[in-house]
């Protein structure tokens, strides 16, 4: 039965503190919050007033040399070179010319052997060969010719013979006719009379 008293006493207690505490924290006399006044009429600007002028933004002051718009353009110094490259010279003693082929060519030989013919009648001049027999009649004739080497061709009219693009115009019964240019470009004629066999 204390102990119920007791319980009952302290809890009392403990909200009797709690009312005196939540009493002791509100202010005694509250001030009133003061209300926005509006601003006078004095210190509002008038319609007819100009506003401020705003401050003026002065541009720097241009640099000589500078461009119109104000920018600059920076210089670059160039880079010296140095002292060794411009010490330096090329001595072609000695050294292999650049535009001089390694391979030596023979460039007459070579025009030589180009306008050399793959025909053997025109390998040789005219006087290496010896006419040797014409068979035929009038109406159509062929010779046969033998070079130096004892080899026997055929020769019909306009066939070509010789070095200088001599060509076979007539043949007749003893003799065949060439015409060939000389040194001047002139056509000169050339006969190759049949040799006779003096054997019995």
């Amino acid at each position: 039965m204390k102990k119920i008293k007791m319980i009952i006493l302290c809890n009392l207690l403990i909200l009797f503190m709690a009312a005196f505490s939540v009493h002791c924290a509100e202010p005694v006399n509250p001030v009133p919050q003061a209300k926005p006044s509006t601003p006078a009429a004095s210190n509002m600007p008038s319609a007819t007033q100009t506003p401020p002028s705003s401050p003026q933004i002065t541009s720097p002051p241009q640099v000589p040399g500078a461009s119109a718009q104000g920018t600059m353009t920076p210089v670059l110094s160039s880079p010296s070179a140095p002292a060794s490259a411009s010490a330096y010279s090329y001595n072609p003693a000695g050294k292999p010319d650049p535009f001089k082929p390694f391979v030596d060519v023979d460039v007459k030989s070579a025009q030589k052997k180009k306008d050399e013919s793959i025909f053997p009648l025109e390998r040789a001049e005219i006087d290496s060969f010896t006419l040797v027999g014409i068979v035929g009649d009038s109406s159509k004739r062929a010779a046969v010719v033998q070079d130096a080497n004892k080899k026997f061709y055929p020769v019909f009219v306009g066939s070509h013979i010789g070095t200088r693009k001599g060509k076979v115009t007539g043949i007749l019964s003893d003799q065949v006719i060439i015409d060939e240019l000389d040194d001047n470009n002139k056509v000169r004629k050339i006969v190759l009379k049949l040799r006779k066999n003096t054997t019995r």
